[in-house]
């Protein structure tokens, strides 16, 4: 069961705590959403595989193909469970279901609803896989910038305000490998 499934996942993650893990996940998932509204997805770069970057970006590109602007008000996340845990031979993987709530609906540039309502909340279940190397390296309080050593807050964004690099977090701690945004 449950219990199990948390047992085994801290036989590869000593250091793993479900609670730690969900507020991870929920903290993920609203800065996605965020930089989705805000057309800026440099915060979430570090989080997310590069397939789902890319994917991120398509829709930040057709909102603006259309000159839209796409809305989550009162975005909150109303339950996080794991799901399902497995193992491949260089990463862990996790399967994850977040119920999101939040009025949906998208703009055009003079503030006209074109699509979805804003004055009632939509309950979303989101799938998400999130992925980790077997073989991470300690992440430290301070992390320095793999570009031009700067000291970084990584999990604020991750981008280096110095020289423009990424700290690649895939290398020391969970990652969104997948889910739809």
């Amino acid at each position: 069961g449950w219990k199990f499934m948390i047992e085994e996942i801290k036989m590869y993650d000593k250091n793993f705590s479900e609670s730690g893990f969900i507020s991870y996940i929920n903290n993920i998932f609203v800065q996605i959403k965020m930089g989705i509204v805000l057309k800026n997805l440099i915060n979430i770069r570090h989080f997310v595989s590069n397939n789902l970057y890319e994917q991120l970006e398509e829709i930040v590109d057709n909102l603006n193909k259309k000159e839209l602007i796409q809305m989550y008000d009162e975005l909150n996340v109303y339950d996080t469970k794991l799901l399902k845990f497995s193992k491949t031979d260089e990463k862990l993987v996790l399967e994850v279901n977040l119920i999101s709530r939040a009025l949906d609906y998208q703009i055009d540039k003079n503030g006209k609803i074109i699509r979805g309502n804003n004055k009632r909340r939509i309950e979303q279940n989101n799938y998400l896989t999130f992925t980790k190397k077997i073989n991470t390296k300690e992440i430290g309080r301070m992390m320095k910038c793999p570009s031009c050593g700067a000291t970084l807050e990584v999990n604020k964004s991750g981008y280096c305000p110095y020289c423009h690099g990424i700290f690649d977090l895939d290398d020391y701690n969970w990652i969104l490998d997948s889910g739809r945004f």
